[in-house]
């Protein structure tokens, strides 16, 4: 798993926004984006990982993109080439 500089940047100043990101094919939140997407799906289980940044960071990988992506359309959303963002979750 890697976190990189972008999933940083955006995590450092995220507070109400869930970015997913794809890793290897599979989808990934880390952080605020793991806290938040748990709050709407808490059967998703938030997990810890030690990062080459030397630092614990949480994350949810695995899950069901479709699944997330129905429950989460009633939210304004951005989609580009680095993620899918939904804003103003909570």
């Amino acid at each position: 798993m890697v976190i990189t500089d972008l999933i940083r940047d955006k995590e450092s100043i995220n507070v109400s926004d869930i970015h997913i990101f794809l890793q290897k094919g599979k989808p990934v939140v880390f952080d605020s984006s793991a806290i938040h997407l748990q709050f709407h799906f808490p059967e998703m289980e938030i997990k810890n990982i030690l990062c080459r940044d030397r630092k614990h960071h949480k994350f949810i990988q695995g899950f069901d993109l479709e699944q997330v992506l129905k429950r989460m359309a009633e939210y304004p959303c951005l989609v580009d080439d680095e993620c899918i963002s939904f804003m103003e979750v909570v």
